[in-house]
């Protein structure tokens, strides 16, 4: 026999929904669990990683399709530097050029993250495209400088920082004529005048030895280094330029590949900067202390 009732499945009957007991309750109002956005330090970070283990596609493909919010400048700047790292220069570049193609744009540092990197280059034969790419990254650079100039003209971003490598740039690719245009193309003070950095790039590039330099392009180095120290002594008396150990030491070693006139003045600097001299000469009185420098493998502390 079958009951004589069965339970009863009414909606009447049924458990209700404890979220619905009170007429107040609105699930309208209810929060729904927030999803934490992906941040540009994060993805820093996550790039970084993929490099270290040299997966460079894998991270640049990453970058492309990361939310907007969490792609800047910097970001790019970061993987910019792990291409230059690993050698991936036309990779860098291209990286560089889809930055701005989507509204990114490059700051001095973007600029001295690129010229760093190339500067990484020693023989330039094999990579004539990227000189160009180096050339074409110092005219933009020159167009962001007048543009922030004209916007802003305390602005931090009017920097000579990506200038150094640059030059160092050029002097391994035995491009010296255009080390000069540079600078005598650069204001003579304020923050875009010659610094000491700079300085000591150009001597140092003047006194490359790179392969296939001929001799006279070397004694014709060492003469307009010592053209160049009269710029340097020049900028000291009227700006305060420091002349630190590493800027005399590399005009010293440019200077010292040139004829008799040239490798005097580098004796003159090593007397009056580092207080050597030559057996029979007295060396010259030292008043700023202490000074620590480096010729070749030698340290020398006087």
């Amino acid at each position: 026999m079958f009951p004589n009732h069965l339970p009863s499945t009414s909606k009447s009957d049924a458990s209700p929904d404890p979220r619905y007991r009170s007429r107040k309750y609105d699930p309208s109002r209810e929060k729904s669990p927030k999803m934490r956005l992906l941040e540009p330090h994060v993805l820093s970070g996550r790039l970084k990683k993929l490099a270290e283990q040299n997966q460079l596609d894998l991270a640049v493909a990453m970058l492309k399709n990361a939310p907007l919010a969490a792609q800047n400048t910097p970001v790019w700047n970061t993987l910019i530097w792990e291409c230059m790292k690993a050698k991936r220069f036309k990779l860098a570049y291209d990286l560089f050029v889809d930055m701005k193609r989507r509204g990114f744009s490059p700051t001095t540092r973007t600029f001295q993250t690129m010229f760093s990197g190339y500067a990484r280059i020693e023989v330039w034969a094999s990579h004539t495209k990227q000189l160009e790419n180096a050339r074409a990254l110092y005219k933009a650079y020159k167009r962001h400088i007048e543009a922030v100039k004209q916007t802003d003209p305390a602005s931090s971003e009017l920097s000579i920082d990506p200038l150094p490598a640059y030059i160092t740039v050029l002097g391994n690719a035995g491009q010296f004529e255009e080390i000069f245009v540079l600078f005598y193309s650069m204001d003579e003070d304020g923050p875009l005048a010659a610094n000491k950095f700079l300085f000591t790039a150009m001597f140092q590039a003047l006194s490359t030895t790179r392969a296939g330099l001929s001799s006279a392009q070397y004694s014709k180095n060492a003469t307009d280094a010592k053209v160049l120290w009269g710029q340097v002594v020049k900028a000291s008396q009227k700006s305060g330029l420091e002349i630190d150990a590493f800027l005399v030491t590399a005009a010293v070693i440019a200077l010292s590949r040139g004829r008799s006139s040239e490798q005097e003045l580098a004796f003159q600097l090593v007397r009056e900067y580092f207080g050597l001299a030559t057996p029979g000469e007295t060396p010259a009185p030292r008043e700023d202390g202490p000074y620590h420098t480096c010729f070749g493998c030698r340290s020398v502390i006087v």
